[in-house]
């Protein structure tokens, strides 16, 4: 009898039918590719943390090309607070910096 190889007679498989989730996500995907990147890794917030607790100086480079020295004082998740030596210090949001480096 040939009941077996008909997809629609066949038995599911011990365990309740359920497949993990992996094997699920790569049989929708198709054969052969791949999960895109994560939009984020979360190492952004760890990164400016240990910035902030070791008070490590920086160069803030904001998109209009002006630059902002000093050290990390609070941070949260749409700004940052630069404490600068001299003069005042500056609130900054993240959607305005090109880039931060540790300054020399």
């Amino acid at each position: 009898m040939r009941a077996y190889n008909n997809p629609a007679m066949r038995k599911p498989p011990k365990g309740g039918g359920s497949r993990d989730r992996r094997s699920r996500e790569r049989s929708e995907r198709g054969p052969g590719r791949r999960m895109p990147p994560p939009e984020s890794t979360f190492r952004e917030a760890a990164y400016i943390k240990q910035l902030k607790d070791h008070a490590t100086p920086i160069v803030v480079h904001l998109r209009d090309g002006s630059e902002v020295r000093g050290h990390i004082e609070y941070f949260d998740r749409d700004m940052i607070k630069v404490t600068r030596p001299q003069g005042p210090h500056f609130f900054v949001r993240k959607q305005d910096i090109r880039y931060l480096v540790e300054d020399e």
